[in-house]
């Protein structure tokens, strides 16, 4: 895009055109468009404008006066992008293995009702939130209106945490009321007649299984 607009007076109107279009488009995709932090943003939201970019590029015209120096520095860029694309897949394919064996370990509890208190640990349920009973709540407050809903329930519950040296270090680095919160939470299963019948741990996730007859 800098090659051509360097060369501005000498494009034709329609090249012209795509060069602001993409420009433009180059503007309000970084404006607007909403930065979740992920690693895709670029490829989600502009990826799009390589379409105008080639037909700009490789238009008969422009492609005879495109200095070698340009064409080395594309293959390099091109390169490149294979290059973090590749690293990109590969990180995508570890996270979704994770996301796997995570997930298998949640829905192999099995209980009437799940029970968390972080909102990350409520997404490796995935789509199967939908089908499952999965309660969160997010600070002592709702801890009232819990005991309310629970204190005559039968059945079993799962609380799914992070285990302990994981949520010490999650509170390192921000603030975080889980461990205080699940500490209550599983002292009010005990106090009220609820047996713990089992704790399993994978890895950063701990879940305790409660029962009440």
């Amino acid at each position: 895009m800098v090659y051509f607009f360097t060369r501005w007076k000498d494009l034709e109107s329609f090249e012209r055109k795509l060069s602001l279009a993409i420009l433009i488009s180059l503007f309000f995709g970084a404006y607007l468009a909403p930065n979740d932090s992920n690693i895709d943003w670029g490829t989600r939201y502009l990826s799009w404008l390589i379409v105008p970019a080639v037909v700009l590029f490789f238009s008969k015209k422009n492609s005879e006066k495109v200095p070698t120096s340009i064409w080395i520095l594309t293959g390099i860029l091109f390169l490149v992008t294979l290059f973090f694309s590749k690293i990109y897949l590969l990180t995508q394919e570890k996270l979704s293995r994770e996301y796997v064996k995570y997930n298998e370990f949640l829905l192999e509890s099995n209980p009437d009702i799940y029970l968390t208190m972080d909102p990350s640990v409520s997404a490796l349920f995935g789509q199967e939130i939908l089908h499952k009973k999965v309660m969160r709540i997010e600070d002592t407050e709702d801890l009232p209106r819990l005991i309310r809903t629970l204190s005559s329930r039968k059945g079993s519950i799962s609380l799914v945490r992070y285990e302990p040296v994981t949520l010490s270090l999650l509170q390192t680095l921000k603030k975080n009321d889980s461990e205080k919160l699940g500490t209550e939470v599983e002292n009010w299963f005990i106090g009220s007649g609820w047996k713990r019948i089992s704790k399993e741990t994978l890895e950063k996730i701990e879940i305790l299984k409660f029962a009440h007859n």
